[in-house]
């Protein structure tokens, strides 16, 4: 069903709402621009399937009420750009979020299995892929093109309510509890300009004094990307941002020398970016932002690293958990430094906290101290885990 009358939309909603539970996705475009434009939502209760048209159908405030009202639980898969896009309308957190992906990574499936690739091995359905590179703002849509959409949904809550059994069979949806939470915390959706600098991976480069000057060059780049409604590669590139918190300059000549840097960015942004940078240069030591923690680049601590690593890879196989939901490299490193005694400023790797720790995090503390290691299973050739001997 193709929903372009406002009627007709907001008894749909009615209906999701007296249901309790419905499959939710959206297609958008945001390639030419930096607030992405929804073109189209699609969603699911147990008895019915719907395509609503934005575009005719007018305000969606009766559908993000749906979202973020604790009382109806939303399924939907690898979620997080629907819900950004749901709390910029909305402005406030989706809430009984149940991420299909997410669920999967606990039962065996890796940590970013796709929809198409969850729905194959699970339900023994094939998605088509031919309408991927659809413009899905242009009307009319085709039947194919409505199909393909609603097929996002349509078999999801059949999905959810196999993943859901067997994760409450396997003890684990307060894990998933606890690993959906961040989607119901408005500082995960909240577009702050000074928490752009986050996002940039080149910052590990960068001391304080530098994070300093990019977070408020970054602010300045996000700033004007809404404004014009443009990407924000549009208005200045991550390298360029980069540099210029490494050379700070303090006058817009100082902006000249930057190789690659746009001759037409100096003139048109050239006061308005060095004004950031001395605001940057300006701020007191303690109050600059943290650089993001690194591995140690200490070879000994490294193998240490590579044995927790093989640790949580056989942890990983027993309880089909994916491995890098688990812990990453970097959380094993910072985890090895918190035990010998380092502290980086930040809160502790995940991998000591919650149900992860249950999991694997305490045990990782007793291989470090040796009350457990690793060995071969002679039978299976695999390794495993086994008890220290007394003394040994």
């Amino acid at each position: 069903m193709f929903v372009t009358d406002r009627d007709r939309f907001l008894s749909l909603c009615e209906a999701i709402r007296a249901e309790g539970t419905f499959a939710w996705d959206t297609e958008f475009i945001q390639d030419r621009t930096y607030w992405p434009r929804l073109c189209l939502v699609q969603v699911a209760t147990r008895g019915e399937v719907a395509a609503i048209d934005p575009f005719e159908v007018g305000d969606l405030e009766p559908l993000w009420d749906l979202v973020t009202d604790p009382a109806v639980r939303v399924v939907l898969h690898a979620g997080a750009q629907d819900l950004q896009i749901a709390f910029d309308a909305a402005e406030r957190p989706a809430s009984n979020i149940f991420d299909t992906q997410i669920a999967a990574a606990f039962l065996g499936y890796g940590d970013s299995i796709s929809y198409a690739g969850l729905l194959s091995k699970e339900l023994g359905v094939r998605l088509s892929k031919r309408e991927t590179m659809t413009d899905w703002s242009r009307r009319p849509l085709t039947e194919g093109q409505l199909e393909y959409a609603l097929d996002d949904v349509r078999h999801l809550l059949t999905l959810y309510d196999r993943l859901n059994s067997r994760l409450e069979e396997l003890g684990r949806s307060e894990w998933i509890r606890e690993e959906l939470a961040p989607y119901e915390d408005p500082e995960n959706f909240r577009r702050d300009p000074r928490n752009a600098w986050v996002r940039l991976s080149k910052r590990k480069s960068l001391d304080k004094k530098a994070l300093a000057v990019l977070r408020e060059v970054a602010a300045w780049r996000e700033e004007t990307a809404a404004q014009r409604n443009v990407p924000r590669n549009r208005v200045l590139g991550d390298e360029m941002l980069v540099e210029i918190a490494k050379r700070a300059p303090r006058e817009v000549q100082g902006l000249s020398a930057i190789r690659n840097l746009p001759e037409r960015i100096v003139a048109q942004a050239g006061k308005e970016i060095v004004s950031r940078v001395k605001a940057g240069l300006a701020i007191p030591p303690t109050e600059r932002p943290e650089p993001p923690p690194l591995r140690s680049e200490d070879p000994a601590r490294a193998r240490v690293v590579d044995i927790m690593d093989l640790f949580v890879q056989v942890r990983a196989r027993e309880t089909g958990v994916a491995r890098n939901v688990l812990a990453t490299r970097l959380d094993l490193d910072r985890a090895a430094g918190l035990h010998y005694g380092e502290r980086d400023g930040h809160d502790a790797p995940r991998v000591l906290r919650g149900w992860r720790a249950k999991l694997v995090g305490d045990d990782l503390r007793r291989l470090l101290e040796g009350g457990i290691v690793l060995g071969v299973d002679p039978k299976t050739r695999l390794p495993r885990v086994m008890e220290a001997e007394a003394g040994g």
